[in-house]
């Protein structure tokens, strides 16, 4: 595995994303930089043809993939329950400017079998 793939997010460095549809890279900044740095911010610095990205039509082709061939999928209901509530909870710690606290706790449901 490279260097620049090793790096564990947040890791000895910032970054910042902007943009309508967070598709800048507005601050790149690692404690020991690497070559491959200009790279990762020229290649993900891109403006999409609309809001959502360049990521959905792909994420809907997995989708379709995964019915038809009866592969499972890359996000399971409980990730994409998690990834709702990271969301909620940056929203509301924007509005209220407070720390918002994630206490979610995975239960059996139709999102879900814990193992």
């Amino acid at each position: 595995m490279s260097k620049a793939r090793s790096r564990s997010w947040g890791e000895k460095g910032t970054v910042e994303i902007a943009g309508f549809a967070v598709n800048q890279i507005r601050h790149w900044n690692f404690v020991d930089p690497l070559p491959s740095d200009q790279v990762v911010i020229e290649k993900f610095s891109v403006n999409p043809p609309n809001v959502y990205g360049f990521g959905h039509h792909a994420y809907y082709q997995h989708v379709v993939d995964c019915l038809l061939n009866q592969r499972a999928a890359l996000v399971d209901g409980l990730q994409g329950r998690k990834s709702l509530e990271l969301i909620s909870a940056l929203y509301e710690s924007i509005e209220t400017g407070q720390e918002v606290a994630l206490r979610f706790e995975p239960r059996r449901s139709k999102l879900g079998v814990l193992s």
